[in-house]
Formats: structure tokens, sequence, C-alpha cells
């Protein structure tokens, strides 16, 4: 499957979620309350169970294509700027901020003419702040100032 057609698929299967997050009532109260069952029906209340755990995710899911799906507006190398943010033009990151950046890290290391060669490769997420300054989750070691990001 080339990942044109992986991405067609997932496309595809996003439309049936947000179907499903809007009749279910998930997508307005994030819980299945709009599912009748029957709440004396140990079997229900079981599904019911499964069923919220299920949506949770398949909204996230949804919440992630959706965030693909997205044009990238702008492309840039952060700075700290006066207050304390990291930030490029009027984009500014602080603690929670979703933040998309060009990783350089040996995850994606392949063979290539006889040696490996380090790929870097976009990814996504989020920025905190530690007390002295701000990282990026999962990726500590990453310094902010300079990091190639871009914005969706």
């Amino acid at each position: 499957m080339k990942l044109t057609d992986m991405s067609d698929k997932l496309n595809s299967l996003s439309t049936e979620i947000k179907r499903i997050l809007s009749v279910s009532g998930y997508e307005d109260y994030s819980d299945l309350s709009c599912v009748d069952y029957d709440s004396s029906s140990s079997e229900d209340l079981l599904l019911m169970d499964e069923y919220n755990k299920i949506v949770a995710k398949l909204s996230d899911i949804n919440d992630t294509l959706t965030y693909l799906k997205r044009p990238i507006k702008y492309t840039g190398k952060l700075y700290k700027d006066s207050r304390g943010y990291y930030a490029i033009d009027e984009y500014t990151w602080t603690s929670g901020s979703t933040i998309e950046f060009l990783c350089k890290d040996s995850w994606h290391m392949r063979k290539g003419e006889g040696e490996w060669v380090n790929t870097p490769y976009w990814t996504v997420s989020s920025i905190e702040h530690n007390g002295q300054d701000y990282y990026i989750v999962y990726h500590n070691d990453v310094m902010l100032q300079g990091l190639e990001v871009r914005v969706r």
C-alpha cells in the first residue's frame, strides 16, 4: 500500500468516526449520554463502559487526522522573546501548546550507501515548563532556541 492510499483510507475512516461522534452525543458531551441502554443490564453496562473507552480513542484519532489535514501556514526557527516565551513571528508557545518540529534524533536511522544516515523528521509534541525554561515533552534534550518548527 502506498502512503497516499493509506491517507485516503484514513480520511474515509475519519468521516465515519465524525458520524459516530455526532450521533452518539460524544461530540457535544464527551460521553455517550445520548445512547439508550438498560442500566439494569450487566451486559449493557459492560458495553457502555467499553464503548466509552473506544469512542474516546476514536475522538483522539479524529483529532489527529484533522490536525494532519490542516495546511502548513508557517515554518521558521524558534527564538526566545523578551517575555521568556519561544516564538516565531506572531506565534508563541507556552505550557500546554502543541509544537510540530523537525527532530534530528536517531529514530529514523537508515542504511544508505554503506553507512547509517540519520533522516530528520517532523513530529508533534507539546511544550511544558520545568521551573527554569520550556522543554518539549518526551524530547527534553532538544534545544528550543533555533529549532525549526511549523504551524498548521
